[in-house]
């Protein structure tokens, strides 16, 4: 995140000024397009109620547990090999790991996770993909609508920025200038090392984090909790219906059973089921982030998971995402 950076070049006023256009910008785009209309979050019931959610969560974990995995092995080999080289040094990975690592952080273990998750999607169910919203039918519409989204998300992190950053003035909480990425882009010398951080963060870390976060975490929790609050579906209803009165006192008066099939409910999610799966992904979204980064992260992850349930499309979360990413490398290279 690099937005931050622009507080130390702005004056008060103006960023009380910046403040209010990205707030009065987000604010009138959001109602143009019924972000504030109700159960606006609730969109189309992507997941259908034949298909195993246990699909789901299986190719999640295990593409999730490859890509921590591979990060986390890549730096203990780094380490044994400082230990062995520099005996009793301690490791740090601010000062043993270069831009090379960076690079292959930034990119081999996206791809690797990326690809075992699409594979295990296909192979336990060719119809998750669709599902999701990944289908190849979703792709144009959902960049379309993701460029719109990113103008509404945009003003909204950087007033989001600004609020955090007087908060951390206050409590002098001290965080490094930009993610360590960003640092490693304007430092290195490399053109190929630099294009690979790039690619990383710009392209492959918002596809499979998306992928990942709101394709199986995001679906997964809200169909949890959505199951948790329906009301039980029986197969069959028991209609008592009392007989007419008749003019012969002595004849019972007993009511008639009738067997019926209920219809099924036509919508099956509640307001309070998706926001409890949004608001629960992106404090996990946030989570793996360094934690100054956290608090923008999370208002991030809130406007990615509302998006993706608001459209059911998947590629509108990754193109914002996408969007972001490369607008705060941009800003960071270039800007300062």
């Amino acid at each position: 995140m690099s937005i931050c950076l622009a507080q130390d070049t702005l004056s008060p006023s103006l960023q009380l000024l910046l403040f209010t256009v990205c707030l009065v910008v987000a604010v009138v785009l959001a109602a143009a397009i019924g972000v504030y209309r109700a159960r606006s979050v609730v969109g189309p019931d992507r997941f259908p109620p034949d298909l195993a959610l246990w699909r789901l969560a299986l190719a999640g974990v295990i593409a999730a547990t490859i890509w921590l995995g591979l990060q986390v092995a890549y730096v203990a080999v780094k380490a044994a090999a400082v230990m062995r080289t520099h005996p009793g040094e301690h490791f740090d990975v601010e000062r043993h790991l270069n831009a090379n690592d960076y690079a292959v952080l930034a990119t081999v273990p996206f791809i690797v996770g990326f690809l075992i998750m699409l594979a295990l999607d296909r192979s336990l169910d060719r119809r998750t993909l669709d599902s999701i919203g990944l289908g190849a039918r979703h792709f144009l519409g959902g960049v379309l609508r993701g460029l719109l989204g990113i103008l509404i998300t945009f003003p909204l992190i950087i007033c989001s920025s600004l609020i955090v950053e007087q908060l951390y003035r206050a409590v002098h909480f001290d965080h490094p200038s930009a993610h360590e990425l960003l640092a490693e882009m304007k430092q290195t010398n490399q053109p190929l090392v630099r294009a690979a951080l790039i690619l990383g963060a710009a392209v492959l870390a918002p596809l499979f984090e998306e992928y990942l976060f709101r394709g199986h975490i995001q679906t997964f929790l809200v169909s949890i909790f959505t199951m948790s609050q329906r009301r039980p579906h029986h197969a069959f209803e028991v209609i008592v219906t009392p007989q007419p009165e008749t003019l012969d006192p002595s004849a019972p008066n007993t009511p008639s059973l009738d067997y019926q099939t209920p219809p099924p409910p036509t919508d099956r999610r509640s307001t309070r089921a998706v926001w409890m799966g949004i608001l629960l992904t992106s404090l996990l979204f946030a989570l793996i982030h360094p934690l100054w980064t956290a608090p923008l992260i999370f208002v991030l992850s809130i406007c990615l998971g509302y998006a993706y349930e608001r459209t059911g499309n998947l590629w509108v979360p990754i193109t914002i995402h996408a969007l972001f990413n490369t607008i705060s490398t941009i800003e960071y290279l270039y800007f300062f």
